[in-house]
This record gives structure tokens, C-alpha cells and sequence, in this order.
């Protein structure tokens, strides 16, 4: 496996232990159809959260990952996720989970931030 790709699922490992222990219901991982990717599905409170996961073992800041044509890429998925499983009307938000690994220690820093914008 490439070490982009490893170090991707060890990210998206740790963001769905850190969403557990806030009390989200992980309800998928790794939704993919040919036009995108949902890292995980989540909801809480009755609200279906959408979490893109962005993880570094480098000096790159994970944040920086996001960019606008990502941002439009995830919002269409969204779109695609809740009309194939029929959630209309359903009250849904983004958010985004920034991971930071140390490749020697498996040490970590994570920041998750609610409700991006697209």
C-alpha cells in the first residue's frame, strides 16, 4: 500500500475514534462513487454529518489540502450520498477533521472544525 494511502486510513482510524467518543454515530467510511469520496458519514443529534478527513506525516499542514475545487467536489457527493439513500430533507452539515502524525511515534495532534462552508 502507498504511504499516502496508509497514512490516509490511519486518519481516518483515528477521526472516527475521536467522533465516537463525542458521541457520533458512525453510520459509513469511505463512500466512493466515481465522482467523490465522503470520508465518513456520521450522524449526531438526528443531524447527518459529513466529515472530510485530511491527515499529514509530513511538515504540510493537512488544512492546506482543502481547496476550492475539493470543496466542490465534496459538496456534490454530499448531494450524491442524499439522494441515493432518499435523506430528503434531512438537516445535514460538513465538517472537516485536520490530523497530524508523527511517522516515528504515531503521536498526533487533531483539530476538528464544524460546519465548513462551501
Amino acid at each position: 500500500m502507498k504511504t499516502h494511502l496508509r497514512t490516509g486510513e490511519i486518519g481516518e482510524g483515528i477521526a472516527c475514534d475521536y467522533l465516537r467518543g463525542k458521541g457520533y454515530k458512525i453510520i459509513e467510511v469511505n463512500f466512493k462513487r466515481r465522482y467523490g469520496e465522503i470520508d465518513v458519514v456520521t450522524t449526531l443529534n438526528g443531524i447527518f454529518v459529513f466529515v472530510e478527513v485530511k491527515t499529514s506525516a509530513s511538515a504540510v499542514m493537512p488544512e492546506w489540502q482543502i481547496t476550492p475545487h475539493k470543496l466542490k467536489k465534496f459538496k456534490r457527493i454530499i448531494e450524491g450520498y442524499l439522494l441515493e439513500k432518499k435523506l430528503y430533507g434531512k438537516e445535514v452539515r460538513a465538517d472537516a477533521v485536520f490530523i497530524n502524525v508523527d511517522p516515528k511515534t504515531g503521536e498526533h495532534t487533531l483539530e476538528h472544525i464544524e460546519g465548513i462552508e462551501f
